[in-house]
Parts: structure tokens; C-alpha cells; sequence
């Protein structure tokens, strides 16, 4: 018979205001609770010091042009409506978070929760920021060995800026420590499995690439559909998204074309001057599903191309920040895309592109070939890989019968 961890805590990114962080830890809390039916599943409440500075953990998050009282006013009730979906949805509360960059004060905390297994991921939490190098503070998504509970990777990143020539001996071999004291580790992508080949060799045995969580979420589309009806959106209007800078080479002579051949435009980050319906008041619940509406999405954001794909809308990504992109040319769009048979035909990094007549020639592609049977064939694959593992985690607390002595053994 199972049994299972009586307390579970998942420690990822949550409070980013960003809605694809806050899709993936969702995914993650809904998939755990699933496979642990029997357990207190939570999200550990936590936030490091300088990113929660950064973005703006405890209060508005203002940038200058947010000082102009009508973005003041959208930044406010956005904001407000964000941290409300993130209560509802991960249920924390981000005023009560443990907010530091000590990584002996943050391990004693979660130590202090006494959990019985801790799952780390999704998202690049391996990745060292640039307080993580100037202070010498290890993330604490990786976990010391002292911490006396079992603990797994799960679609964890190590994002694309971080260079294991770049740390010193001590840090390489805290990882080490690490990695050593997970039992599972489950990694989103091809680069942070080589970071860790490379780091710790003798630990590849118990490692294995699996999909980001949201591609087994099953998206609510009503929240979308209503939003539409409120902005008394058409249905008949053909309407691409537009949510990348539209000065990127070849983006605005593209959407310049469509928009002669009848497509309006939609954006909601950073509104463009080329957007027929403003978006940018629209919270997460009404974005996870408001890509459906599109033919088509024009993006640099990995989760944004992964909820295209699930509402059955094609995507073209695009990279354009040098940090979003190794010195081998890799991404985690550009990985995510080759995984789904997609990097050659919808994924550019263009700040090496020097034929600005790819984009409209992709979009064209895209338009006439959307391939949607394959990628929903895919994305079902990934969403079964992604199951299939959590049912390993769950798989660690299954009595196994000793034959020795002929008696139940359960698993520390």
C-alpha cells in the first residue's frame, strides 16, 4: 500500500508579475496535488532579496513613465489584479513572504516548514544572478545536503547565462554537494543537463529532461472569451498578436503588409502604435486563454509560444537580448521550439538576422501551414512525459518488499 509525504512544499518563482511564472507554478501546484492526493501540497513562500527589489515583491514596481497619472493608474490596478490571481491561484500571500538572499537564513527557513519532501522547479531558479556572483550566495534552489528531507528536481533551469568556467572552485563544488543530496533531477532543457554532465558526472544516472509544466495544464478559456465580449471584439476580424518590440528588423514591414491585407493587430505589452485592440488591462487568467482568439502569435516569450501552441494558434518566436541566448547559440525558446519540430520554420534569433524578409515569409508559413494536428500530437507527448515523471517522485514513497527478511521496507 502507498504512502505518501504528509507536507509537501514546492520552492520556485512565483511573485515576478510576469504570467507565465505564475502559469508554471500553478501547473506545478495542480500536477503535484494530483499525484499526491494524500498530501498538504504548498508553495514555499519565499523570494529572493534583490529580485524581489527588482521587480517589486512588496509594493508597485513604478518605471518614470508610470509617474504620468494614467499609466499610474493601469499599473496600479494591473498590479492589483495580479497579486489577487496569485492568492487565488498559489494561495500565498506575497506581504507574507520570506524575502532574503542569505542562503544559510533561506535554508533555515525552509527547514523550519518541515517538509517531507521539496520539489524544485519550474523556470531558470538554478541560474546565478548577478547579486548571486557579487555576494557569493548560492541560489537556495540548489538545496544543500543538509537539509534532512527528500528533495527533486523538477523541469528546473539553469537559464542560458550561467558559465560553469565562471565560478570558482568552491562554488562548483557547493553544487556538487547539491546535486548530490537530490534524488531526482528533472531539468527543462538540453543546457542545463550539460551544465550538470559537466559538473557532476557521476549524477547523471538519476537525471532526465523533462517538459515545463504547462504543457499538461488544461487552460479555462471562459475567463478569455468574456474578456473579448466586454472589449466588444468581433469575431469576424482576423487578429494577429503582436507581443515583441515592432522594431525588430523585418517585424514592421511585415505587420505593415498584413495589416493591408486585412489583419488587425493586438498587443498588451508595451502597447505599439501598430495595435488595433489594446490588451495590456487584461490579468492572467484571461491571457492563458486569449491566444485562441489569434491566428497567429509574434512573440519572444517561452511561455506565451508554449499557451499559442495549446490554444492551437501558431507561433513565430523570436530572441532579441544577447542574455536570452548562450555563447552556443541555444535558448530556451530556441529549445522549446526545436523539441516541438518548429526551430528551422517559426524560430529566429534576430539580432543575427540580416534578412528582414524571413519574418513575413515565416509568418506566411505559419498562416497557410499551422501544423495543428502535429503539435497538439506533441504537446500530448509532452504532458505524458511530464505526468509519467511526477509519478516516479510519487513512486519514492512506495513500500518495496525486502527479500531478505520478507518484510514491507519503505523508502526513506
Amino acid at each position: 500500500m502507498m504512502t505518501q509525504p504528509q507536507k509537501i512544499g514546492i520552492l520556485t518563482y512565483t511573485s515576478n508579475f510576469n504570467f507565465g511564472t505564475l502559469f508554471q507554478a500553478h501547473a506545478t501546484l495542480c500536477a503535484v496535488r494530483q499525484n499526491f492526493p494524500s498530501s498538504d501540497v504548498e508553495m514555499v513562500n519565499y523570494n529572493s532579496q534583490s529580485k524581489s527589489q527588482k521587480i517589486g515583491y512588496n509594493k508597485l514596481n513604478l518605471r518614470g513613465r508610470h509617474i504620468y497619472p494614467p499609466y499610474f493608474i493601469k499599473h496600479f490596478y494591473k498590479q492589483s489584479r495580479y497579486r489577487a490571481t496569485e492568492r487565488r491561484l498559489l494561495e500565498i500571500n506575497a506581504k507574507e513572504a520570506m524575502i532574503a538572499d542569505s542562503y544559510l537564513a533561506s535554508a533555515e527557513y525552509i527547514s523550519e516548514q518541515q517538509y517531507d519532501l521539496v520539489i524544485v522547479g519550474s523556470d531558470t531558479v538554478l541560474n546565478f544572478y548577478e547579486w548571486n556572483l557579487r555576494d557569493q550566495e548560492l541560489p537556495i534552489y540548489w538545496l544543500p545536503p543538509s537539509l534532512a528531507v527528500k528533495k527533486v528536481m523538477l523541469s528546473s533551469s539553469i537559464g542560458t547565462a550561467l558559465d560553469i568556467d565562471a565560478l570558482d572552485q568552491t562554488t562548483r563544488q557547493a553544487l556538487r554537494n547539491s546535486i548530490e543530496g537530490f534524488t531526482m533531477l528533472g531539468v527543462r532543457d538540453e543546457i542545463t543537463r550539460d551544465f550538470i554532465n559537466d559538473l557532476a558526472p557521476d549524477a547523471m544516472h538519476k537525471l532526465d529532461v523533462i517538459p515545463d509544466p504547462t504543457f499538461s495544464y488544461t487552460v479555462d478559456n471562459s475567463y478569455s472569451e468574456f474578456y473579448l465580449n466586454k472589449k466588444g471584439v468581433s469575431p469576424d476580424v482576423s487578429i494577429i498578436a503582436l507581443d515583441l518590440p515592432v522594431n525588430l528588423i523585418g517585424v514592421e514591414d511585415a505587420v505593415k503588409y498584413l495589416k493591408s491585407k486585412g489583419y488587425a493587430f493586438a498587443s498588451w505589452r508595451g502597447v505599439s502604435k501598430f495595435a488595433d485592440y489594446d490588451f495590456s488591462d487584461m490579468g492572467p487568467l484571461e491571457w492563458a486563454g486569449i491566444f485562441k482568439r489569434f491566428d497567429l502569435t509574434l512573440t519572444n516569450r517561452f511561455h506565451a509560444s508554449i499557451f499559442s501552441l495549446k490554444n492551437e494558434t501558431p507561433a513565430i518566436t523570436m530572441d532579441y537580448k544577447a542574455n536570452r541566448v548562450s555563447p552556443s547559440k541555444r535558448s530556451k525558446s530556441s529549445m522549446l521550439m526545436d523539441g516541438l519540430g518548429l526551430k528551422d520554420t517559426n524560430y529566429r534569433n534576430v539580432a543575427d538576422l540580416t534578412d528582414p524578409s524571413w519574418v513575413l515569409r515565416a509568418i506566411q508559413t505559419a498562416l497557410d501551414e499551422p501544423r495543428t494536428e502535429e503539435l497538439k500530437l506533441s504537446i500530448s507527448r509532452k504532458s505524458a512525459k511530464y505526468d509519467a515523471y511526477l509519478r516516479q517522485i510519487a513512486d519514492l514513497f512506495q513500500p518495496s518488499r525486502d527479500p531478505s527478511c520478507n518484510k514491507t521496507r519503505q523508502v526513506n
